[in-house]
């Protein structure tokens, strides 16, 4: 089981990070750190650690996943958790939850400090595209921060949903478009920036009328052989 000092700090970072204006690459740094000497975290506590970029966060890892090349079936694992993160940003939830058991469920301290020390040189990498700004490209005034990222979180949100659902069905040549559209909003959630989120429900936009036709081209196909066995 995960020490006490590391559950009890991965909460106070995600309390406390959440208005402390840090970077998400900043954020995994500190949860690092916090790892040194323990045996694991467990999921509910990690991703309450990463404070406002969990969900950009999360996000990330799962649509990812569903670009690497992989058996039929593949999209429906790994969408089935993106949809609800999809609904937990439009319902405004402040942080994703899990059912209690996944919750539970200790990552290994070794391994998550080896991922997260990977992850980190390529967060500051982009993190010097990504920054807070609205859909306009503006600055976001400082007095409406949270109410602009609760804002761009929800537009988010119904896209996530969108991608997630069309992940669901095994139609071939569609995961690798859908999930490069949730990684161009993920980046966007982790940094609040409204022009990666801009460009990540263009991407939507293309990837879903991609899935649709698509399908309606499988779907007319099959129709097409069942006519044609037809007597």
């Amino acid at each position: 089981m995960p020490s006490a000092s590391v559950n009890e700090a991965a909460r106070a970072d995600g309390s406390a990070g959440d208005a402390d204006g840090l970077r998400s690459s900043d954020r995994l740094k500190a949860i690092a750190a916090g790892l040194d000497g323990a045996v694991g975290m467990s999921l509910g506590d990690f991703a309450h650690s990463l404070g406002r970029s969990a969900y950009g966060l999360l996000v990330l890892i799962f649509a990812l996943a569903c670009t690497v090349p992989g058996p039929p079936g593949m999209g429906a694992v790994f969408g089935t958790p993106l949809v609800l993160l999809g609904i937990g940003m439009v319902r405004r939830k402040r942080h994703p939850t899990f059912p209690a058991p996944i919750a539970r469920v200790v990552l290994p301290a070794a391994g998550l400090r080896l991922v997260l020390d990977k992850s980190v040189p390529i967060l500051v990498w982009l993190e010097r595209w990504l920054r807070p700004r609205n859909l306009l490209g503006g600055a976001i005034d400082a007095a409406r921060a949270d109410r602009a990222a609760a804002t761009l979180e929800m537009i988010a949100g119904i896209a996530v949903t969108l991608l997630a659902i069309l992940l669901l069905p095994p139609i071939p040549f569609t995961n690798a478009p859908l999930g490069a559209a949730a990684v161009c909003l993920a980046l966007g959630l982790m940094e609040r920036d409204g022009i990666a989120i801009l460009v990540g429900l263009a991407l939507t936009a293309v990837a879903s009328a991609f899935t649709f036709m698509l399908a309606g081209g499988i779907v007319s196909a099959i129709l097409a052989g069942v006519r044609a066995l037809m007597p």
